[in-house]
């Protein structure tokens, strides 16, 4: 349905153009995103700017108010030359600023003429508002690319200059908000604010690409954070939209959900696809017998355990773990400080704190 540009700006269709441009003023200066708090401000902006953008200029307020509004009296623009075409429909005319009020006889237009133009014109405005919106993103666009060249040479000011220039055009720029994320996080390790740029790019993006790259550099600022809740989040959401099997992001899954986050009923899914695939190592080993471990399946977590450590005599993590299964398993204490002391003897000094602990009860 065709907008009344006039309810909009709440102006009589017979207000001058004087009276437009001051209500058209007065409510940008209200619904300005900077003091207006209504999650609609830019949608409010955008149809004052339309309505302005038609009212307060003569000639188009003339073919919005021919074609698109009102019934009976038109307001037409009249040049001295054309004053005599105007006044052979009407004799009651008035002058207001370079418009005259006519009344155009019904009978003499045939309604199919006035479908006819009214598409026209409709179609005319589309095609110009259309252009408009592709100049907007080219200029968006331009300013990107000038941005990115900057940061990959390192010139830090100059990218953040360019990106400024983005937003003026264009706030919703799916990869300027990613690249703003990028530097404040990579260049000066404000991280809070990263993710606020980086979340706005995560939730504006459509395309695969796009979104693939934004959500790698979120697992990176959420990694910098410790907040392996959210990490392991987002390589999940990473994994669905890979077309193909990731055995690399899908052990880093497993990895985390066991050392970081300590729910090894939620790994071992992740060990068990990545068997599926044939994919084996002696980190996925010790990774699977302690998501077993914690899982609370410790036979299984005592066999590839003693795996691990035949495999890598040289790492104290298979004794380190192997301690936790005698103590909390086993019951046996001694047998797991007799484990612990051989992985602190291998370099691994956490052990160092539990021979410590346990030693004296």
């Amino acid at each position: 349905m065709q907008q009344n540009y006039y309810n909009i700006l709440g102006v009589s269709s017979k207000a001058t153009q004087q009276e437009i441009k001051r209500a058209y003023k007065t409510l940008v200066k209200h619904y300005h995103p900077d003091i207006y708090d209504g999650r609609d401000a830019d949608d409010k902006m955008k149809l004052l700017n339309e309505a302005y953008g038609i009212l307060g200029n003569s000639l188009k307020r003339h073919q919005y108010d021919q074609f698109c509004y009102g019934e009976g009296a038109q307001y037409a623009y009249t040049s001295p030359a054309s004053t005599n075409y105007h006044t052979q429909y009407s004799s009651n005319t008035y002058q207001s600023e370079g418009f005259r009020a006519t009344t155009i006889p019904s009978e003499k237009i045939p309604k199919r003429h006035y479908a006819f133009v009214l598409s026209a014109y409709l179609l005319f405005l589309s095609l110009v508002f259309w252009g408009g919106y592709q100049m907007q993103q080219y200029s968006a666009n331009k300013y990107y690319e000038e941005a990115h060249a900057y940061y990959l040479e390192g010139d830090i000011p100059q990218a953040l200059i360019k990106l400024a220039e983005v937003r003026k055009q264009d706030d919703t720029h799916v990869r300027a908000n990613w690249l703003m994320g990028v530097i404040l996080f990579r260049e000066y390790s404000d991280e809070q604010q990263a993710l606020t740029y980086l979340r706005a790019a995560d939730r504006l993006s459509e395309n695969t690409e796009d979104k693939f790259i934004i959500l790698q550099t979120l697992a990176e600022v959420y990694t910098a954070q410790q907040r392996y809740d959210q990490v392991v989040t987002v390589l999940e959401n990473i994994e669905q939209l890979n077309q193909v099997f990731d055995p690399l992001l899908t052990e880093r899954i497993a990895w985390i959900y066991t050392f970081q986050l300590k729910e090894g009923g939620k790994a071992l899914p992740y060990y068990s696809l990545l068997q599926e695939r044939g994919v084996e190592n002696t980190a996925l080993t010790l990774g699977q017998g302690v998501a077993y471990w914690l899982a609370g399946q410790g036979d299984k977590a005592k066999d590839l355990l003693e795996k691990y450590r035949m495999y890598q005599p040289e790492d104290g993590q298979g004794a380190y773990y192997l301690g936790y299964y005698y103590l909390y398993n086993q019951k046996d204490t001694l047998q797991a400080l007799e484990y612990w002391r051989e992985a602190n003897d291998k370099g691994l000094t956490e052990a160092a704190q539990l021979i410590q602990k346990f030693s004296n009860n």
